[in-house]
């Protein structure tokens, strides 16, 4: 079930330039509320990486509760206090306290005990940004290559600019140009590991 978790707030985000999006986790608490996490990137501050995930819990009203925030580098931030959060989920305090059970503090704490920056919603992030150029667009352009791995492979490459030798975007002079490079590559070519086939290119216009 999809419902749109402080929405108005992501959709702002959206209108600056974040990326974001919403994930079920689970049931939580006697109650069986709903544990959401929402995650958002700024493509704007792509040098430093920037990614956020949020913590909410929504009841059967819609009602939402932002309960903790991980930046990646931070670590976890509580919001609201481990007394609030053992009223909302409807335990008692002696189920709270039991550190060993479903029920317990640290159990539900270790839900969201951490977040990592993996690239991919900053990846997303960049592309959503992306204006593509075609035959009759007049200015500079660059290559944005999104690799071909097979899912859950370690240390898979994301979405970027084709880059230089010394790690700057490469920019071509005019579409044509660019396309003339991709063309250049267009015989056989060798995986890596993990890879399933060659990236997929688009040509954009230059920042």
């Amino acid at each position: 079930m999809k419902i749109e978790i402080n929405w108005d707030e992501i959709e702002a985000g959206l209108k600056q330039g974040f990326y974001g999006n919403v994930e079920f986790h689970e049931l939580v608490g006697e109650n069986q509320l709903r544990l959401y996490e929402t995650n958002i990137a700024d493509p704007d501050d792509n040098e430093c990486g920037w990614e956020c995930a949020e913590w909410y819990i929504v009841d059967d009203d819609g009602a939402e509760t932002l309960v903790a925030r991980c930046d990646g580098y931070q670590g976890v931030e509580k919001i609201i206090s481990d007394e609030e959060l053992r009223e909302l989920l409807g335990y008692t305090e002696a189920q709270w306290a039991d550190d060993w059970a479903e029920t317990g503090r640290d159990c539900f704490w270790e839900k969201v005990s951490s977040y990592t920056i993996t690239g991919d919603l900053i990846a997303a992030a960049k592309s959503e940004t992306l204006k593509d150029a075609d035959e009759d667009y007049d200015g500079e352009v660059a290559v944005w290559s999104t690799p071909n791995y097979y899912g859950g492979t370690i240390n898979a490459p994301t979405a970027d600019y084709e880059r230089d030798g010394d790690n700057d975007i490469r920019i071509w002079d005019n579409y044509q140009a660019a396309q003339d490079w991709l063309d250049e590559d267009d015989g056989p070519y060798m995986c890596a590991h993990g890879e399933a086939g060659r990236p997929s290119y688009r040509i954009v216009e230059a920042l």
